[in-house]
């Protein structure tokens, strides 16, 4: 995941209770770790409340890596991320990630309007680039919007959507078209 915060960490908590490896990374790796004491914290509250089991939490947390590169990554099999709602700088990001990840790694954008055939568009395999949209708190909210983009594979709708049941979420599959099913966004073109 890049982007530490409310939802790359609330996308990392999901991942990381079912069992999912997570590379959590932001700006810094300082800014990384000091997001995982958050999920820490966040999960010690459930801990707390009694909806979930200490070994659980520490198994949890186990699973989330903080790192501070793209570098980091390149041996991922899906990268989400999870930046500012910002077209350029999604499209920076996702052209940073081409020279780091492998060629079979799909990239998640979770982006709540932009255009994933825009955001695509910055990288050298478009195919690979999909929108998966979490809903906020993204650890608890059920539905994930999956965007395909005009030249998205059906290898990398199909891996994205195994990812989402995976978390246990519900993934509706949606056109790159203007608010894609729940949103509304202005700026389209």
């Amino acid at each position: 995941l890049v982007g530490a915060g409310m939802m790359g960490a609330g996308i990392a908590k999901a991942a990381a209770r079912r069992g999912i490896s997570v590379k959590l990374m932001d700006q810094s790796v300082e800014r990384a770790k000091a997001a995982h004491e958050q999920i820490r914290a966040d999960f010690q509250r459930q801990v707390d409340r009694g909806r979930l089991s200490a070994d659980a939490m520490e198994r949890a947390i186990r699973l989330i890596e903080p790192v501070g590169s793209h570098a980091d990554l390149s041996d991922r099999e899906l990268v989400i991320e999870a930046v500012f709602e910002d077209l350029e700088l999604k499209q920076g990001l996702v052209k940073s990630l081409d020279t780091h990840l492998s060629p079979n790694c799909i990239i998640g954008t979770n982006t709540s309007g932009l255009p994933i055939a825009k955001i695509a568009s910055a990288s050298a395999k478009p195919d690979r680039v999909i929108g998966l949209h979490f809903f906020s708190p993204a650890d608890r909210m059920p539905l994930v919007e999956v965007i395909r983009g005009p030249e998205t594979t059906d290898d990398c709708l199909a891996r994205s959507l195994d990812f989402t049941l995976q978390l246990k979420k519900t993934p509706i599959v949606v056109r790159d078209a203007r608010g894609f099913f729940t949103s509304r966004y202005r700026d389209w073109e």
